[in-house]
């Protein structure tokens, strides 16, 4: 069995801990689509402070994609390693001028990044980048992103990042996050909070976490998400 451990907020009822029977039991159920899960699983990170969750989220999704040649700038070495190894943090992430040029808001590192700054600041590390925004054609209801997930967290080298906000008394404001498995049957998403302090990996219903997708960010555009592959 199982033993949750305590974390600031509780989740709401219909969500369920990944830490906990329930929640493992629809990792490892047969029919759910885990790849995404377990490329990323490895790199999980905690963001850095409350407004780094799009680099936090950046982080997970480069270092999983690291196998397929997605590699961090190149850094010094040190005393004890040359050449340093290269790995994504949540630093070099954003410190890029092309990353930098791209995240048009107020605040520096991509703190508090639109979707669509977002979007095009992890494009700058030589990834692939589909951004949908919530309403958009192909991201129009619960059951395009049921689809959407269904076509990506089953194959090697696709990830997504929500960009969503609380739903059914989560506590968040604008906030992103990578969905990293799917169980079709039951309709359930895995989600890697990476505000870590406050909540375990989540799952939740598509049709819950399509209410904190379809939603309004400050700049007037829908929220959405993107999928990042190799």
């Amino acid at each position: 069995m199982f033993v949750v451990a305590a974390f600031a907020y509780p989740l709401p009822s219909t969500f369920i801990a990944l830490n906990s029977s329930a929640g493992f039991s629809l990792l490892a159920d047969t029919g759910t689509l885990r790849v995404s899960y377990m490329q990323a699983i490895n790199h999980f990170v905690s963001q850095e402070d409350g407004g780094s969750c799009f680099r936090a989220s950046a982080t997970i999704v480069l270092n999983a994609l690291s196998m397929h040649g997605i590699d961090p700038p190149a850094e010094p070495g040190d005393f004890w390693q040359t050449p340093k190894p290269s790995y994504w943090v949540q630093d070099n992430v954003v410190n890029s001028t092309c990353a930098a040029s791209n995240c048009t808001g107020p605040f520096p590192h991509c703190i508090g990044a639109s979707l669509d700054d977002a979007s095009r600041a992890i494009a700058c590390a030589g990834v692939r980048v589909t951004k949908l925004h919530a309403r958009d054609p192909s991201l129009a209801s619960a059951a395009d992103l049921a689809a959407l997930l269904e076509a990506n967290l089953g194959t090697e080298g696709a990830h997504v990042i929500l960009n969503f906000v609380g739903m059914d008394g989560l506590v968040h404001g604008g906030h992103y996050s990578p969905c990293v498995a799917y169980h079709p049957r039951r309709r359930m998403a895995l989600v890697l909070d990476v505000s870590r302090y406050k909540y375990p990996p989540w799952w939740v219903p598509v049709d819950t976490l399509w209410k904190g997708v379809d939603s309004v960010s400050s700049d007037g555009s829908r929220r959405g998400l993107m999928v990042v592959s190799a």
